[in-house]
C-alpha cells in the first residue's frame, strides 16, 4: 500500500508543474477564467507547493482581474509576512478590501505598508478610500501631490498657497490657482 502512495504522489506531482505552466500561460493571455481553474487546481493537487511558490498572490490577481475582490484579498493575505511579495501583496489586499468597502481592514493593511513603498501607489489606493483613510494615507506621505491632496480634503486655503509659492509648472499648481481663483471670486458670506 505504501508503494501505492508514492506511485499516486509520483504521478501527482508531475501534473503540477503542467498544471502551473497553463495557468502561466492562460494568465498571459488573459483568459481569467481558466487561469482560475488551473491555479485552484494546482491548489488542490499540492497546496504546500501552491503556496511555497507565492501562486496565492498569481491566483489573488487573478481573481482582481475577475473583480472578485473577496477571493483575491483572501489569496492576497495567504502571502506570509516575511516573504518579498508581502508588501505588494498587502497592498493589492487593502485594494480588494477597498472594493468591498472594509476600510477597517484596508486601513490594518496599509499599516503594513513599508516607509519606502511607492507613494504613487499609496496615492492609488487613497483615492478610492474614503475620506478619513485617504488623509490617513496623505499624512504618511511627503509628495506634491500628497500635500495638495490633504489641502483638498482639509479646503486649507494656506497650503494651496504654499504650493503655488513653489513656483512648479504642473498640474497640482494649475490645480490650486484654479481653486484659489474660485475661492477669490466667490460672493464673501
Amino acid at each position: 500500500m505504501n508503494w501505492l502512495f508514492m506511485v499516486v504522489s509520483l504521478v501527482l506531482s508531475n501534473f503540477f508543474p503542467a498544471t502551473i505552466q497553463r495557468a502561466f500561460t492562460l494568465a498571459r493571455s488573459q483568459d481569467w477564467a481558466g487561469a482560475a481553474a488551473a491555479l485552484d487546481q494546482a491548489a488542490a493537487e499540492d497546496s504546500a507547493v501552491y503556496v511555497a511558490n507565492s501562486l496565492p498572490y498569481l491566483r489573488g490577481r487573478v481573481a482582481e482581474n475577475q473583480s472578485d475582490w473577496t477571493r483575491a484579498r483572501a489569496e492576497f493575505m495567504q502571502v506570509p509576512s516575511n516573504h518579498p511579495l508581502r508588501p505588494l501583496a498587502a497592498w493589492h489586499a487593502a485594494m480588494a478590501a477597498v472594493q468591498l468597502q472594509d476600510y477597517a481592514s484596508a486601513e490594518q493593511l496599509v499599516g503594513e505598508l513599508p516607509v519606502d513603498f511607492p507613494a504613487e501607489m499609496k496615492v492609488q489606493l487613497a483615492r478610492q478610500s474614503t475620506t478619513d483613510l485617504a488623509t490617513k494615507i496623505y499624512r504618511g506621505l511627503s509628495t506634491r501631490e500628497a500635500r495638495f491632496e490633504l489641502a483638498r480634503i482639509n479646503g486649507d486655503k494656506q497650503a494651496f498657497w504654499s504650493l503655488l509659492r513653489e513656483r512648479k509648472d504642473d498640474d497640482i499648481g494649475l490645480e490650486c490657482a484654479h481653486l484659489l481663483s474660485a475661492a477669490a471670486a466667490s460672493p464673501v458670506n
